[in-house]
């Protein structure tokens, strides 16, 4: 499998149960790889979970409408956006703990 790599990140993924019987799948790519790239709306959703725990909606709308015009976005204005869920990430962790 090793040889495969990069043009493929190949994996076998076997299970067995309790009474013996082994599920075995091979796997040559994953989606996101490089010869499955995400599409959009996947993009957006990979977004969208891993930020959830530290910034509002709002802002991920925000952060996901610039990307999605960058070519027409002030690097500046992008890079104000992202600081803005340092803040929010401060602001949720303060109300989980009690600090506010």
């Amino acid at each position: 499998m090793s040889r495969r790599f990069p043009r493929e990140l190949p994996c076998r993924l076997s299970v067995r149960l309790h009474d013996g019987r082994v599920f075995s799948i091979d796997k040559s790519d994953y989606q996101g790889f490089l010869n499955r790239p995400p599409d959009w709306n996947a993009a957006i959703g990979k977004f969208r979970f891993l930020s959830e725990a530290h910034t509002t909606r709002s802002l991920r709308d925000e952060i996901i409408d610039a990307v999605e015009n960058l070519e027409h976005m002030r690097i500046r204005d992008l890079a104000r956006l992202l600081q803005r869920t340092a803040a929010e990430t401060k602001t949720w962790e303060e109300a989980l703990h009690g600090t506010i």
